[in-house]
Order: C-alpha cells, then structure tokens, then sequence
C-alpha cells in the first residue's frame, strides 16, 4: 500500500514535473472515430490528431492535458493514445464537448472495448539540489579524460526487477536539479482513474535511488 504525503496531492508534492501515458491495443478495441467525434475538434500534428485540455479546478488541480490519438505508424490494426499531464494551468475552451482534465481517463474508457489496458509511462522527476542526491552513485564523478578529465553527472540504469513496472530510468544531476526520467509499463483502470495512484507508486521507488540530504 502507498503512503501519501500529508497535506493534499499535487504533483509537486511528488516532484513530478510531467508524465505521459501510451496505449496501444487492437482498433477493433478502441472505438476511435466515436471518440474523435465526441472531443471536438483536433489540430494536426504531424501523424497525430490532438487537443489540450484544461483542468476543471486548476489552482488545486494544477496540471492539464494533451491528448494525441493515431494509427499506429508500423501496424494499421492497432491504434495509440498518448496522454500526457504538465504542470500549469490552461483556459477551458467552453465549446468543446470533452470532459475536463480530471475526468478524462474515465471519460475516454466508455469508448474502450476493455476495462483496464496497459499503458507505457515516461515519467520525469526533479529533486532540487540542495536537498537531493543520488544514492546509487555519488555524481558528478571525476574520471580521466585528457590533461583536464571529465565528470560523470548522469547515469543510465536497467531495474531487472521492474519495481512497480519501472524498467529503465536516467539521472541527471544539473545545475539546479537532479532530474529523473523513468520508463514504466503499468496496468491502467479507466474507472476512477487518478494519476496520483501511478505517480506516488513510481515516487517511492525512485526514492531508493535518490535521497534527501542530511544536515
């Protein structure tokens, strides 16, 4: 069982600065064209179809949504949707008929043949500096490299267990933050969808790679 911070989630609390999931499943199992229908209208981008969509209560909510839906570009029998959250508000467009950023997920399960479907996560996390650092592996490392060396600040590491569905992830130990993209496959229930459910799961397994620093 996940234990949640005090006080209300957000993604902050979680230092989660985006997250982005991709389904990918059989056409016959996904009614695309009804769902297209009933967003509203799209803008083109490139190979996909996509809208943005606002947070309903953006001041607690705090992120809102791209949608992007396709064909899948190797095999026309399957279909992707790609959603991802960012952090910051956005205007509602008050004549689009889809459903605010909240309710998306349960909303775009009505046109899905399945109750729950996997779905590839690319998540990224940003630790401050003064308060973070890596447990795996001190950084930045000095390593010979010429007359003057080089330093090491990143790293590139494959979790055989899959903790949580994580497989790979980097660290990258910046100026200002020590960043953490990881790479998932989960199980995702459209009823009573909450990212707060994947983002704290994912949250506590990259804090046994990352820590707080003591005083």
């Amino acid at each position: 069982m996940v234990t949640n911070p005090s006080g209300p989630q957000t993604f902050e609390t979680w230092h989660c600065s985006r997250l982005s999931y991709r389904i990918t499943v059989e056409s016959s199992k996904f009614e695309v064209q009804r769902f297209a229908e009933a967003i509203g209208n799209s803008t083109k981008l490139s190979e996909w179809d996509s809208v943005i969509l606002a947070a309903r209560d953006p001041q607690s909510t705090g992120y809102h949504l791209h949608v992007y839906w396709r064909r899948h570009r190797d095999d026309p029998e399957k279909t992707q949707l790609q959603v991802d959250y960012y952090t910051g508000s956005e205007e509602a467009d008050d004549k689009r008929p889809a459903p605010s950023a909240e309710a998306f997920f349960e909303w775009v399960g009505g046109f899905f043949r399945e109750k729950t479907v996997t779905a590839h996560i690319h998540g990224e996390f940003e630790y401050p500096i003064e308060r973070w650092q890596s447990k795996i592996m001190a950084l930045p490392l000095k390593v010979p490299y010429g007359d003057k060396g080089a330093l090491i600040d990143g790293l590139s590491i494959a979790l055989l267990s899959e903790p949580e569905g994580i497989k790979d992830l980097w660290i990258h130990l910046g100026r200002k933050l020590l960043a953490v993209q990881l790479f998932a496959d989960r199980q995702l229930t459209f009823a009573n969808f909450t990212p707060y459910v994947d983002i704290s799961a994912l949250a506590l397994v990259l804090k046994t790679l990352v820590e707080e620093k003591t005083q």
